[in-house]
């Protein structure tokens, strides 16, 4: 791995908003610079990992395909990773796709938790609640379980991703 983070290093290292475009150019022409880049995102070598994850997702903003083979590794880095840069990150990714099945359950766990938590980042949380209404979407019955819990949190979270989350997916507002 450590000879992929010296080749990528440059590449991703100085890589901005304004310098995007190039690198997303670079890893849709070269299909094997794109599969070094996923695999050091779905890796725990930080920073390089979360910066990898970032650059992946923008490039799943137009193209879903290349990226699908590494979905389950995604699962397992949200399930398992530190760091809260490549959670918010693949948590964002993943919904972009059906979710797989077989992290369904594990997957409402978590994003439930997150909900929950005092100390996770609202980039997280706003996330996470879009994972769970996909799911809520699935899973009729769960909905009013997690309006409720959304709706007891709202007063205590004033950050406006949050709020806005709230709103747009699940129609709740802080005077509701």
């Amino acid at each position: 791995m450590q000879k992929t983070i010296d080749k990528l290093e440059n590449l991703l290292r100085y890589t901005s908003q304004r310098d995007l475009p190039v690198v997303l150019d670079k890893i849709t022409a070269d299909l094997d610079l794109f599969n070094e880049i996923a695999e050091l995102a779905c890796a725990d070598y930080q920073p390089h990992s979360w910066h990898s994850a970032w650059v992946i997702d923008h490039y799943t903003d137009t193209n879903l395909d290349n990226f699908a083979p590494y979905l389950e590794k995604a699962y397992k880095v949200i399930l398992k990773s530190n760091s809260e840069s490549q959670i918010r990150i693949f948590l964002k990714v993943i919904g972009k796709y059906p979710l797989l099945e077989n992290y369904e359950v594990l997957i409402y766990d978590f994003c439930k938790t997150q909900l929950l938590s005092n100390t996770v980042s609202v980039g997280i949380k706003a996330n996470a609640m879009r994972l769970l209404h996909k799911i809520c979407i699935k899973y009729p019955e769960l909905m009013e379980e997690i309006r409720l819990v959304i709706k007891e949190l709202l007063p205590y979270n004033t950050k406006p991703a949050f709020v806005h989350s709230a709103k747009k997916l699940f129609g709740l507002t802080r005077d509701k």
